[in-house]
């Protein structure tokens, strides 16, 4: 492994320009690293999705950094707060139905293993 790929880097959210700040249709969001069946993506959308979608390939992992949203999925609607986090195993057809001004999310999306979420 080359050293410039070992290196501590500092990503700042808030600046980054995702696609889904100018169009409610844009997705998947702005992919910040990936590795073997992982993606790590930020969402700054400044609108609700127009339209439910469902990932068959990964789990995803949503956390909420800022703003609010609502989330609909074919399972229940979810108020989803900052510093929240939302769960969406794949298969669930899901959307942000409505967000506000200050939405920032870093989703996290596995597709390698199985995500599980703790119980106690």
């Amino acid at each position: 492994m080359r050293r410039a790929e070992r290196q501590v880097r500092v990503v700042r959210l808030s600046e980054i320009e995702t696609p889904d700040m100018k169009g409610p249709a844009a997705i998947p969001p702005f992919q910040v690293f990936y590795g073997q069946g992982i993606s790590v993506e930020v969402s700054r959308r400044r609108q609700g999705l127009p339209f439910m979608h469902r990932n068959m390939d990964a789990d995803e992992l949503i956390i909420r950094v800022s703003g609010q949203a609502k989330w609909e999925t074919e399972t229940g609607n979810f108020e989803v707060r900052a510093r929240d986090a939302i769960f969406v195993p794949r298969g669930i057809a899901h959307r942000p139905a409505e967000v506000n001004d200050d939405y920032l999310a870093v989703e996290l999306k596995v597709s390698s293993t199985k995500l599980m979420p703790r119980t106690s």
